[in-house]
């Protein structure tokens, strides 16, 4: 169960402390015409996907009676199968580090895999240090021996902008360098039985087969794929921006985000599409980074580009940045 400070007070509170808390376990920021809900629910995810995920999250986004998120929402994660946690490779006894969990143990002598249940050694700590109606700060910090941080973790909205921002921070207070990646799975909602475009500014290296066609500035489904795709591309240049767009016809939203991209992954499943813009960090000791991810967020927009060429194979346009 969650706790979180009166707003009055702004108490430093430990997430996860047992105590009354909210049903909804989280709250709301913005107004009337543009929300979105933060949500902290350490258990409940460690619970359903094993010790994986950064608790704080907007899970809830709307705007005039519309829905724009799915599943968990905006939910982050460090230290992907791309890039195994800080330390695994000795962390039968030590543990290792992951970044938004705290400290794990290693159980079998295979390659990181995210979906593992690893054992907790030492639980990483987050308050919530600061909120107003339009901003949540969070804190998150551990100190493992060898591995200790500071991360963290801001999430501001503008009602009038439909914009919601998370902007991050991770200080390595330890004396080992840390280097890992980061991303967001933006589970957006697009709705059944509509045509949908996707489109971005990266190199997709998507094959999609006959599930969509091209058209001007992206690709259009025309229907929800029968079976869950995934598709990854590497970005190897390492552009400090990407974004990806989605427009149901009924919603869309814009995903910037402003850090050093590794890698897009687009998971694509009955009712939602999820573009992950991976980051790629490394913090010396000492050291602070930086890094954000924009939304935005807009309702009754303009018809879908029209039918497009269908093909075997088709593979998305890279788009410029900007």
């Amino acid at each position: 169960m969650l706790v979180w400070p009166r707003l009055a007070l702004l108490w430093l509170l430990p997430l996860g402390v047992a105590a009354e808390a909210r049903s909804d376990g989280g709250f709301w920021l913005g107004d009337g015409s543009f929300r979105a809900h933060v949500a902290a629910d350490a258990e409940g995810l460690r619970e359903k996907y094993g010790p994986r995920f950064d608790p704080i999250r907007v899970d809830r986004v709307e705007s005039g009676g519309v829905e724009f998120l799915g599943e968990e929402g905006l939910i982050d994660e460090f230290s992907s199968r791309w890039s195994p946690p800080p330390g695994y490779d000795g962390g039968f006894e030590g543990g290792f580090l992951k970044i938004g969990v705290g400290l794990l143990r290693r159980m079998r002598v295979t390659p990181y895999r995210f979906w593992d249940p690893y054992p907790v050694l030492l639980p990483a700590t987050t308050e919530l240090v600061e909120r107003s109606a339009l901003q949540a700060v969070f804190e998150q910090r551990l100190d493992a021996g060898r591995w200790r941080y500071l991360y963290r973790k801001k999430i501001s909205v503008d009602s009038s902008g439909g914009r919601v921002e998370i902007s991050y921070e991770f200080q390595n207070t330890g004396r080992e360098r840390i280097s890992f990646d980061q991303y967001n799975h933006n589970w957006l909602c697009m709705e059944r039985g509509l045509p949908w475009v996707f489109a971005t500014s990266l190199r997709p290296g998507i094959q999609w087969l006959r599930t969509a066609r091209a058209v001007e500035g992206g690709m259009r489904f025309e229907k929800t794929p029968a079976a869950p795709l995934y598709f990854t591309a590497e970005q190897r240049d390492r552009p400090l921006l990407g974004w990806a767009r989605c427009s149901d016809g009924r919603r869309e939203v814009t995903v910037t985000a402003l850090l050093p991209v590794s890698r897009l992954s687009i998971f694509v499943k009955d009712g939602f599409l999820a573009p992950e813009i991976f980051g790629v960090f490394r913090a010396e000791s000492g050291e602070s980074i930086s890094w954000k991810r924009i939304y935005i967020f807009r309702t009754g927009l303009e018809g879908l580009p029209r039918k497009g060429k269908e093909q075997d194979q088709v593979f998305l346009p890279v788009l410029p940045s900007s």
